[in-house]
């Protein structure tokens, strides 16, 4: 697993290989940061139960697929992040059926690249830049990891 605070810091990319039900998924991710996000009381009591956060992570994505294209439900079904206690979260789809609109700010616009569902393809060797979500629990002190189902993630 690698340290979020640590990978972020240190700008580097990490290469990350799993199996899916049906093919292999291979990609390298760069973290380019991970921030607490201010939601409305709305907000908060339409999409979330009590007592946790939403928490904004923008990636950097480039497929290493050789054969198919990687799909936004591949990272979403191999990836999770682990807190110190050793409580693993899947990240979140955006909750809004919006378009992407780059003026828009809204969390749930910041989310629409990496959505799980009805999101391009992404193409082999391309970079795509977008935003993936985490609602979790109140923590004084949180210590993030990611970590990969079935399979590795190493620093290139």
């Amino acid at each position: 697993m690698i340290s979020v605070k640590d990978a972020i810091e240190s700008g580097a990319w990490y290469h990350l290989e799993g199996d899916k039900a049906y093919h292999e998924v291979a990609f390298r991710i760069g973290i380019l940061s991970f921030e607490k996000q201010q939601l409305s009381e709305k907000e908060l009591k339409q999409y979330f139960d009590e007592g946790g956060n939403l928490w904004i992570m923008k990636i950097q994505v480039v497929s290493l697929n050789k054969t198919r294209e990687l799909e936004t439900g591949d990272i979403y079904d191999i990836i999770y992040l682990q807190d110190q206690d050793g409580f693993q979260f899947k990240y979140l789809g955006s909750p809004s059926d919006k378009i992407y609109s780059d003026s828009d700010e809204s969390w749930e616009n910041k989310l629409s690249r990496f959505g799980r569902y009805g999101a391009p393809n992404f193409q082999a060797k391309t970079k795509a830049v977008g935003s993936i979500a985490f609602y979790l629990p109140d923590d004084d002190d949180p210590e993030y990891f990611i970590g990969v189902v079935d399979g590795t993630i190493n620093e290139v």
